[in-house]
């Protein structure tokens, strides 16, 4: 069929050569394709494993920091004075409703520019710049200070300590701020937050982005991951874990990709707060791309490992858009299938949350399983994957390891070229072979056949013999010459292709005999000078005796292989580490050594790396004083890190890791505790997480902080547990050095108050002795002498008086101790009674004192109407001490302030002189303690400094603010405002009630303008006809104008320049008769002896001081006209009311001088006065004897004031006796001395120095209802 023997032996053996090479090479390359595949599947798993567990500790070791920063003391304080500084914050502020106002348009820009700027670069298609801006108050004045007006720029707004205010959110912002950055530094989070709980306001951000200060509930991100965070907090009860939110663009960091870890602040069992810290996703970017060293960490050309969410989104970077991002996104846009995504991916330069990964790998995964799958990967590139799933702290990852196929297969295919160009040389071989054994058709012809079967089988050949001479026997040689060849071929073929160092030496001589080209490469050797040398040569560490004494394992049959490390020399005389494989083989007819090398340099530099990161991750556990260890229950062998054994005093030499050494390092009183907390963790009933104490070997005891995690198998059972041991000694020391300070400083405030009040004691009474001594002097007939004397001694006192109540005032300021009372008050009557006070300075230097009130300030209001008047006699004071001749006004208006409460008025004061003025430069500093205008100021017109800087901080404490403008030689003007609450129950008003003067005609007569504008205002209020006239002179002329009949009431100043009031007056009763119709009343800035005399030759029906009060006019005008309101009561003369009474009085004195001095305010009195020297004697004799009133000094020996009074009330009880008012009499004038009285049972609370009329007036008040 196929014509002659010949040329069907060569088709035969061309088909059988054929297919037994085809066969051979299939299943050799299956084989090798496999073996690959498995060894890069257990390379993936191997990096798989170490990254997840990498991710794991990264996780666990921010978890316990949150848990343990947010249970320190330092953060408990900081949250509860961080949030009450938020709370009072736009109560603190001094701010005009102007200037917040210009806050809010600099926050708005901020965020149209800065911040918007930086979020365009992400997104350009975002405009809508409100959405992101809270419409809070408090929020954009802390924006305002800490973003807008913060000088630093964006990223460092950190480096600011505290704004520039006084308020005690920056104090408290100054305290805690350094320390929470350093924290962030350290452990490298991007931001850490304090939230308070109620309203969810951020009230501290370290790096102050945009969501400082705004409310996570309801503010601009309350549907962030960061308000996740913050709600997961809530939920947590006390000493529960830490909750981790899944990593999301988040756009106060301008959509940056951040996840969030948060931790609920607890004081005592009282939620106070939540702790967030803000972490980058550039820490899991490092532990994918082992910090981008890929082929460093085994991963080759296309190897990565990258971790997937729920929602099948990357959460690192992917290798190929590190690497070349160009490229990488080329080839994406070819797929068709991420076109939405390449827009995000291009302009955030991030696949995170952008890349999507729907592989059979990451489903496989999110469902839970773990395992190994060839796959189409994310850029539909067949991929070795694989992956497992992660539980993150209740967050749903998975984490998947890949290589290209083509990366992994790529030797193989190399191999699988060369076995198909061997397989064709075999072939043609093969038809040679035919083509001489078809010439012999005898039994030569089957050996041959046979020898060609047995090396299509791989099984050993042997020479066939030569029977023959003939053709035959030539062709049989022939054929045993082929074969050696072939088999020479072969192995010099495999020898030059294999990666590795192949040398071949004589088994007798030593000397090689073939070495690869590999070998000869990178020893840097010729064939030729290799042949010339023994293996020795190049083995530096052998001898030729040690080297021989090697080889005798194989040479004795002992040893089949022997395998072992070395070094090679190169022929430029370098030196790198091998390891070599050797064995004795049967080499072209000789025993010969053939010796397999593989550079080992790599891997121990891959050693070295590992070991040297070994080495780091030992220094920060030693650093961070954290320690490690691993118990597998199956084998029960537990395993600690170094820094364990540190923390436990012990050395790994000496003592190995066992549950029994832990136990016996613990207290006999811990050990229960320790144990119970292990088996409910083991049982899954709560969390390893305790602190305990440990005993180190020198007897000293140390605290830890342990947290563990266990691993339980399908039936529940505990099979492994892992976790962390905190050296925690330094930080509980350090938060009870904290504790110690600030008891220490609590004690000193104590101390300082105790000081002051003792002060103001021993100051105050020989002050009440002298005061009270020179006011009865002055009872006394004196001459003119004798009465400037007394004058000076009694203004001195007063001045002393000043200025001990001007430092117990700033001593309260200083420890924030000065507190307002919230009672109502008449705005009218407060300031006619300030300015009635001061009236007698001014009068005296021949000033006009006025005062006027906009008739749109409300009438009563509720607030600290002393603390007021405080300010408005300090500051009429000083004009009137710097003002030589003029006037001083005094005016009251609304303010500009706009409140949120409507209920709130705001009112501007305004106090205004003609004196000497300020420079801008004495300006600046007026307001500091113990400053005046300068020291020649001070000189001559004395003072301590201290009323303006007291007068400044009253005014913060009423919502409000002070200022100066001036004028030197021209005058000064303070402003001031202040905040009070409108009193809409005060009782009916004056000038409500039926005054009987309606549509009457008035004419004023005055000089200064601001004094007629305020009488016309008092007047047209009453609906009274007001005419003005500016003199004498011009008063006439009207009169001779409109008739004698045309005012029924004349108002007549009377000091005027040209004509005074009295010579007005006359000429009024001569020329116009209107003295006997009219009523005419006099206004006089000082009274001087006589004019009341002259007043009332001349009819004038009314004689009054100015400043004119308000009420005292209307009263004034009503008897003068004989139209008196019904129920009007005559106050001034009820008090003027002598009591008739013979009171007993008993007064409780230690101090002579005070003793004599009340005897002495007593002595024209009824009253009949008992004395006792101390509190015992007191006591005595008020169980001796019925009194009607009991005064009774707080400081005295033996016995004092308030054991007197408690011992008298039990006293009254136990006998049924009546209680009698006891009026204290105490030097202390500080907070909480009355309220001290009163808890003692006191009726009253009278402060040293005591003033005679204010004496008199408590006696009557509280015996008002006793009748003898």
């Amino acid at each position: 069929m196929f014509g002659s023997l010949r040329t069907k032996l060569i088709l035969v053996f061309i088909l059988v050569s054929g297919l037994s090479i085809a066969a051979v090479s299939f299943q050799s390359y299956k084989s090798a394709r496999d073996s690959l595949m498995k060894v890069s599947f257990e390379r993936l798993n191997g990096l798989r494993e170490t990254k997840s567990k990498a991710v794991e500790q990264y996780f666990n070791t921010i978890s316990n920091q949150i848990e343990t920063l947010s249970e320190s003391f330092m953060i408990i304080e900081a949250m509860k004075e961080l949030k009450e500084g938020f709370n009072n914050f736009d109560k603190e502020s001094k701010d005009t409703a102007e200037q917040i106002e210009d806050h809010k348009k600099a926050i708005k820009t901020y965020y149209e520019t800065d911040f918007m700027r930086l979020l365009r670069i992400k997104e350009p298609q975002i405009n809508n710049v409100v959405k992101y801006i809270s419409k809070e108050d408090n929020t954009q004045l802390l924006q305002y200070r800490y973003i807008a007006a913060n000088p630093h720029p964006i990223g460092s707004k950190d480096e600011l300590l505290k704004a520039s205010d006084a308020s005690s959110y920056s104090k408290a912002h100054a305290k805690y701020h350094p320390i929470l950055r350093n924290y962030k530094k350290r452990f490298k989070h991007y931001d850490i937050s304090l939230v308070e709980p109620e309203n969810g306001h951020v009230v501290y951000s370290v790096i102050k982005e945009t969501d400082f200060a705004t409310s996570l509930k309801r503010g601009p991100y309350k549907n962030t991951n960061l308000a996740s965070a913050f709600n997961s907090a809530l939920q947590i009860k006390k000493n529960g874990p830490s909750k981790l939110t899944d990593y999301s663009q988040y756009a106060p960091s301008y959509l940056a990709p951040f996840a969030f870890i948060s931790a609920p602040i607890f004081d005592k069992d009282r939620l106070i707060g939540v702790l967030i810290f803000q972490l980058s996703s550039r820490v899991i970017d490092d532990l994918m791309t082992g910090d981008k060293n890929w082929k460093n960490e085994g991963f080759g050309d296309s190897g990565k490992t990258y971790i997937v969410g729920s929602d099948y989104l990357m959460r690192n970077n992917s290798r190929f858009l590190i690497e070349d991002p160009k490229n990488y996104l080329k080839k994406l846009e070819k797929t068709g299938v991420y076109n939405n995504a390449i827009k995000s991916m291009k302009s955030h330069s991030t696949t995170i949350l952008f890349q999507r990964v729907n592989t059979d790998a990451s489903r496989q995964a999110l469902a839970g399983k773990t395992g190994t799958a060839v796959i189409e990967d994310y850029r539909t590139v067949p991929v070795l994957s694989s992956y497992t799933p992660l539980d993150i702290k209740d967050v749903k990852w998975v984490l998947l390891a890949e290589m290209d196929s083509a990366e992994v297969f790529a030797p193989i295919n190399k191999l699988k070229k060369t076995t198909t160009i061997f397989s064709l040389i075999i072939m043609t071989l093969a038809a040679i072979s035919a083509f001489l054994i078809s010439r012999s058709i005898t039994t030569p012809l089957r050996t041959l056949t046979d020898a060609i079967k047995k090396l299509k089988n791989n099984k050993d050949f042997t020479k066939i013999k030569v029977q023959s001479n003939d053709e035959i026997g030539e062709l049989t040689e022939s054929f045993n010459k082929m074969v050696e060849n072939i088999r020479i071929a072969d192995f010099g073929h495999i020898l030059n292709k294999s990666l590795n160092e192949i040398f071949i030496f004589d088994a007798e001589t030593l000397n090689f005999i073939e070495v690869n080209e590999g070998a000869l490469k990178n020893i840097g050797y010729t064939t030729s000078e290799l042949k010339a040398m023994r293996a020795f040569d190049i083995k530096p560490e052998f001898t030729p005796e040690s080297f021989e004494d090697a080889l005798k394992p194989l040479r004795s049959g002992k040893e089949e292989i022997l395998v072992f490390t070395t070094f090679h020399q190169r022929k430029d005389e370098t030196v790198y580490p091998v390891e070599v494989h050797l064995e004795l083989t049967d080499f072209k007819g000789k025993p010969a050594f053939i010796a397999f090398i593989t550079d080992i340099t790599e891997k121990r530099r891959i050693a070295n790396e590992l070991s040297k990161k070994e080495r780091t991750l030992t220094a920060a556990q030693r650093i961070a004083h954290i320690g490690n260890w691993d118990w597998n229950m199956i084998t029960d062998k537990l395993w600690w890190s170094d820094e364990v054994y540190r923390i436990f005093g012990l050395a790994p030499q000496e003592c190995k890791a066992t549950n029994e050494a832990f136990l016996e390092r613990i207290p006999d009183d811990e050990k229960d505790y320790v144990e119970d907390a292990l088996k409910k963790a083991l049982d899954g009933i709560k969390p390893y997480s305790i602190n305990h104490s440990i005993i180190m070997p020198d007897g000293t005891i140390r605290l830890v902080h342990e947290e563990g995690e266990v691993t339980s198998n399908a039936k529940g059972k505990a099979i492994h547990m892992m976790g962390t041991v905190h050296d925690i000694t330094e930080q509980k020391q350090t938060e009870e050095e904290l504790i110690k300070a600030k008891d220490d400083a609590d004690k000193a405030n104590k101390a300082k108050s105790e000081f002051l009040a003792s002060m103001s004691h021993e100051i105050r009474t020989p002050m009440n002795a002298i005061i009270g001594m020179s006011d009865l002097l002055s009872e006394t007939p004196l001459n003119e002498e004798q009465e400037e004397y007394v004058t000076i001694f009694r203004r001195a006192g007063s001045s002393l008086l000043s200025l001990i109540n001007d430092i117990l005032d700033v001593s309260k300021i200083e420890a924030g101790h000065l507190e307002l009372e919230e009672l109502p008050f008449r705005l009218s009557e407060m300031l006619e009674g300030v300015c009635e006070i001061m009236s007698v300075r001014a009068h005296e230097k021949g000033l006009e004192l006025t005062h006027h009130s906009s008739p749109e300030v409300p009438s009563s209001l509720i607030g600290d109407s002393d603390r007021l008047a405080q300010i408005l006699l300090n500051l009429i004071g000083n004009a009137v001490k710097f003002t030589e001749k003029g006037e001083v006004k005094v005016e009251i208006c609304p303010g500009k302030k706009t409140l949120a409460n409507k209920g709130m008025t705001s009112l501007l004061f305004k106090v205004t002189d003609t004196g000497i003025g300020l420079t801008q430069d004495q300006i600046i500093n007026i307001f500091d303690k113990f400053t005046q205008g300068d020291a020649s100021t001070t000189r001559k017109y004395g003072g301590t400094g201290l009323g303006l800087a007291i007068s400044k901080k009253l005014c913060e404490l009423m919502d409000g603010r002070i200022w100066i403008e001036s004028t030197p030689g021209v005058g000064t003007t303070f402003f001031f405002t202040a905040s009070f609450e409108i009193n809409y129950k005060t009782v009916e008003r004056e000038d409500e009630v039926d005054i009987n003067i309606k549509d009457i005609k008035a004419l004023v007569v005055d000089d200064n303008e601001t004094n007629r504008k305020i009488l016309r205002e008092l007047l047209s209020s009453w609906e009274v006809n007001v005419t003005e006239a500016a003199s004498g002179k011009e008063c006439l002329e009207i009169l001779k104008d409109r008739g004698s009949n045309a005012f029924e009431l004349v108002l007549l100043d009377c000091r005027m320049p040209g004509m005074d009031g009295f010579e007005v007056a006359e000429h009024i009763r001569e020329d116009f008769g209107l003295l006997e119709d009219s009523t005419v009343m006099m206004l006089t800035s000082d009274l001087i002896a006589g004019d009341k005399l002259r007043s009332k030759k001349l009819n004038i029906a009314h004689h009054m001081t100015k400043p004119v009060k308000k009420s005292a006019l209307l009263k004034a005008i009503r008897k003068s006209m004989g139209r008196k309101m019904a129920h009007e009561k005559d106050e001034k003369a009820e008090l003027a009311e002598e009591d008739t009474r013979p009171l007993k009085i008993l007064l409780a004195e230690d101090t002579e001088d005070n003793r004599l001095l009340i005897k002495s305010y007593l002595k024209k009195t009824p009253y009949i006065l008992d004395i006792a020297e101390d509190g015992l004697i007191a006591l005595s004799k008020y169980k001796e004897n019925d009194y009607h009133v009991v005064l009774m000094d707080m400081q005295m020996p033996t016995m004092d004031g308030y054991t007197a009074t408690r011992e008298i009330r039990k006293w009254e009880k136990e006998s049924g006796h009546k209680s009698t008012p006891i009026i204290a009499l105490t030097a202390h004038a500080l907070k909480g001395d009355a309220e001290k009285s009163m808890e003692a049972g006191c009726n009253g609370h009278t402060t040293k120095p005591i003033r005679k009329k204010l004496l008199l007036k408590t006696i009557q008040d509280f015996t008002r209802g006793i009748k003898l």
